[in-house]
């Protein structure tokens, strides 16, 4: 997390406008750092610990308000608010998704 973390920042402090801004957010999340095969396992293994442990259930649940915030901060001001809710959230159910069945299967995700 504190990988992407650092990409978001620095990849969020350079977007302009609201487009910008969420095309920012897609191409970290989408980026080949963070589709490494360490990577992937460890986002697979965080995924899998957070239902046991409420210290990263409660991480999880950061990464993922954050996650739907940074979309949400280019998002509104292209979109009425529960259109931006939606998209938000199908965008980041796609990343997660991605991140799944690249693990599952060889090949690019």
């Amino acid at each position: 997390l504190a990988e992407l973390t650092a990409d978001m920042r620095r990849a969020l402090r350079s977007a302009s406008t609201a487009r910008e801004r969420v095309s920012a957010v897609v191409a970290v999340n989408f980026s080949d750092v963070q589709f490494r095969p360490e990577t992937i396992a460890a986002w697979l293994a965080f995924y899998v610990e957070a239902q046991k442990s409420s210290a990263l259930r409660r991480l999880l649940k950061v990464y993922a308000r954050r996650l739907h915030s940074n979309l949400l901060s280019g998002l509104t001001s292209i979109l009425p608010r529960n259109e931006a809710d939606r998209v938000a959230e199908a965008t980041a159910a796609l990343i997660d998704g991605l991140y799944i069945r690249r693990a599952l299967k060889d090949g690019v995700p």
